[in-house]
């Protein structure tokens, strides 16, 4: 049997920071989150943990890319469900 231990409120936060790092540093912030459908068309979600998601949106131009982050939110926020 696994023992896992549960994330606190800081190891979240870590992990939320950490993510918006590799984000910002990467050279396809595509590649690191999937694109959603219907009325958030356009924006990508990026799974911080089991339950927590960054939204975001990636504008390529000819000077690079630009990371626009829409919110970080939990899995019911985003979809409407658990």
């Amino acid at each position: 049997m696994l023992n896992r231990k549960k994330k606190g409120p800081k190891d979240v936060l870590e992990k939320i920071r950490s993510s918006i790092l590799e984000l910002r540093h990467s050279e396809m912030p595509e590649s690191l989150g999937r694109y959603m459908k219907r009325e958030l068309a356009g924006t990508l979600s990026h799974d911080v943990t089991h339950s927590s998601r960054i939204l975001y949106q990636v504008r390529r131009t000819e000077r690079g890319c630009r990371v626009t982050l829409l919110r970080v939110c939990n899995h019911k926020n985003v979809y409407g469900k658990d």
